[in-house]
C-alpha cells in the first residue's frame, strides 16, 4: 500500500515566534543596535529555512506497506513489511515513522494480536534512500482487523517545526476460527458492526452484505440485514 494524504503541521509557536522575532528585530534596527539586530536578523533567517526545509522534508517521504495476508485463523501468523524513501534531493536529518496498530487489539490481556518486531522507525535519510521496517503479527482472537496507517513526523534540528503526515493507508485483516456451532457466532457485535460499515463504504446493498457476512461471522443473514438497516 503506497503513500499518500496530506502533510500537516503540529500545533506550536513556530509562527508566533517568527513574529516575535521580527518586531525585535525591526526595534534593535531602530534603537541602533547594531550585534543585537544582525543576531536577531541571522535567527529569523534559520527559522524561516527551517519552516520550509521541514515541509519538503516530509513532502519528499513516501512509505510502502506489504502485507501477506487479507484473511487468517486463530493462531496464524503473518508477516508486515513497511518500506520507508526518500524521494528529494535533500536529506533529512530526522524522521519518526510508526505503523499504527488497533491500540485494544494489542493492549487487552490476553492481547488480541501479538506482535513480534518493530513497528516504530526513527532515522535519519540520504536523498533516494531507503530504510526497512518488519514486524510479525499473530492473530490471538477473531475479528476484523485494521493494519495501518503508517504515520509520518518530521521536522528542523532545533524543534522549532514538526510535521506530520498519514502515508500508507490502512489494510484490513480478517481473522476467523474455523466451525461455528450455531447460536455461538465467531465475531463480536462490534467486529461485525465495522464489517458491515467497511461493506457499506464499498457500496453493497444491504442483502449483498448480509450474505458476504453471514459465513465468516456466523451470525444469522436475518439478523446482519437488520443491523445494516438499522446503521443506515
Amino acid at each position: 500500500m503506497s503513500s499518500g494524504g496530506v502533510a500537516c503541521e503540529l500545533p506550536g509557536s513556530g509562527m508566533k515566534w517568527l513574529a516575535v522575532a521580527v518586531l525585535v528585530v525591526a526595534a534593535a534596527l531602530l534603537l541602533r543596535m547594531g550585534i543585537t539586530a544582525y543576531a536577531l536578523y541571522v535567527l529569523v533567517g534559520v527559522m524561516a529555512a527551517s519552516r520550509v526545509l521541514s515541509r519538503r522534508w516530509i513532502t519528499a517521504l513516501h512509505v510502502r506497506r506489504t502485507c501477506d495476508r487479507v484473511t487468517a485463523e486463530v493462531g496464524d501468523t503473518f508477516s508486515v513489511a513497511v518500506v520507508l524513501e526518500n524521494r528529494g534531493l535533500w536529506p533529512v536529518p530526522w524522521v519518526l515513522l510508526e505503523d499504527v496498530l488497533p491500540r485494544q487489539a494489542i493492549t487487552s490481556r490476553p492481547p488480541r494480536l501479538e506482535v513480534k518486531g518493530p513497528r516504530i522507525m526513527a532515522a535519519m535519510l540520504r536523498p533516494k534512500a531507503r530504510r526497512h521496517a518488519a514486524y510479525r503479527v499473530t492473530c490471538r482472537m477473531r475479528g476484523y482487523y485494521q493494519i495501518g496507517p503508517s504515520v509520518l513526523e518530521t521536522g528542523d534540528l532545533f524543534g522549532l517545526h514538526r510535521r506530520w503526515r498519514i502515508a500508507a493507508e490502512p489494510q484490513f485483516v480478517l481473522v476467523v476460527g474455523g466451525q461455528v456451532s450455531a447460536g455461538n457466532p465467531a465475531w463480536e457485535r462490534e467486529t461485525l458492526l465495522a464489517a458491515i460499515q467497511k461493506e457499506k463504504a464499498a457500496g453493497k446493498k444491504a442483502r449483498a452484505i448480509a450474505a458476504a457476512l453471514a459465513a465468516p461471522s456466523g451470525w444469522p443473514k436475518r439478523e446482519i440485514y437488520a443491523l445494516v438497516v438499522e446503521s443506515q
